[in-house]
């Protein structure tokens, strides 16, 4: 897929879909210019001025099971976004290369990118922010 049809095709499925925690933000388009797998974890560390430790790396289906347990069956606006939300990260794993979900724990207010690589381009995804207290 040409990086233009991707990027066309992941603001559709950002468009109206939140990360919920503790508050609501919402899912924009990255695109970093990593070139290797290996150096995402210390390029966003040095990014949030963070220790690489503090880089936590989950798997797209243990970053959705998190959110899925959190999701109440009884609020219908939730689990829509919620299937939204899987929707992106089927998207994103279909069209990806080497994706994850990187966490920069650094406090309250965390960074969340869902990142991988798109055939013979850099590193390209979406953020957002989860408020955990």
């Amino acid at each position: 897929m040409e990086l233009s049809t991707f990027e066309t095709r992941l603001s559709d499925l950002t468009r109206e879909v939140w990360l919920i925690s503790e508050s609501e933000y919402p899912f924009s388009y990255v695109q970093t210019g990593i070139d290797e797998p290996s150096q995402v974890a210390d390029l966003l560390a040095q990014k949030h001025q963070a220790d690489v430790g503090q880089v936590k790396v989950v798997t797209p289906e243990s970053f959705l099971s998190k959110i899925e347990k959190n999701t109440s069956s009884s609020d219908s606006v939730i689990v829509a976004n919620t299937q939204k939300i899987k929707r992106l990260l089927d998207f994103l794993q279909q069209h990806l290369e080497h994706t994850h979900v990187y966490r920069i724990e650094t406090g309250v207010s965390i960074p969340v990118y869902i990142l991988g690589y798109l055939p013979g381009n850099s590193c390209v995804g979406v953020s957002s922010t989860s408020i955990e207290t």
